[in-house]
């Protein structure tokens, strides 16, 4: 069927559109009509040869489909790769937090701890919620190929994204209390399996979207993982 948004020409059992990623209607979309070649009888009337040439055959592109199918964006749940993406953010920001603190001259190991990670993760909030605004994803969830979409594969407004990051530090990591947030953790994997969405994003009415991993976000997802890996042991060494 042809997509009624891109015009792009999808297979009749996809569900979202390899062109623009946006779902496709039930009902089919009928096919433009292709132009019939003109009849010899009708060329020879204009003076031209009537010796067809013979059909030319389109051959299939080697692994086209395969391309294809890395393109389409579904909502089945994914809690697994939605909670790494969020400790991958998690863990960017918080590094970059701690070298601010330190570059003001702030002394972090005066600070408690569980503290500092509430107040850390609080701080994500806003800024979650601008990338989410402009850019549909985070970082984390760029690698791990997920994005946050507003109803009709549209990008959520600030307002929104603002709300959705504030829900989920307090219904789904309960102001990332220790221990308490693992009960929130619990309770928000079991809402996705069993029902298919997370309260947060059933009131913000936002879909999660993920699609197939390829080869350049794993190798950055590997790279990051490995320097992540370097820096620690670093620290620890200086310490």
């Amino acid at each position: 069927m042809y997509c009624p948004f891109c015009g792009k020409d999808n297979s009749d059992e996809w569900v979202f559109c390899s062109g623009c990623g946006r779902q496709l209607p039930t009902e089919a979309t009928p096919k433009a009509q292709v132009p019939r070649e003109p009849t010899s009888q009708a060329m020879a009337t204009f003076g031209f040869a009537t010796t067809a040439a013979p059909p030319q055959v389109a051959q299939p592109e080697p692994q086209l489909a395969d391309r294809e199918a890395k393109r389409v964006w579904v909502d089945t749940p994914t809690p697994w790769r939605r909670y790494f993406a969020r400790m991958i953010d998690y863990m960017i920001w918080a590094f970059t937090f701690g070298i601010l603190l330190n570059l003001f001259g702030v002394d972090t190991k005066d600070i408690n701890k569980y503290g500092l990670s509430m107040l850390t993760e609080a701080l994500w909030i806003p800024l979650e919620a601008i990338f989410l605004a402009t850019c549909g994803n985070t970082l984390g969830k760029w690698l791990l190929a997920l994005r946050v979409r507003a109803p009709g594969d549209c990008r959520i407004d600030l307002g929104t994204a603002v709300g959705r990051s504030a829900l989920v530090w307090v219904k789904g990591l309960w102001f990332g209390l220790p221990l308490v947030a693992l009960v929130g953790l619990t309770i928000s994997y079991n809402n996705l399996k069993l029902r298919g969405a997370t309260s947060w994003d059933v009131t913000c009415s936002t879909t999660v979207l993920h699609t197939r991993m390829d080869a350049k976000r794993i190798t950055l997802l590997v790279g990051i993982a490995a320097l992540f890996c370097i820096i620690l042991v670093l620290i620890a060494s200086l310490e």
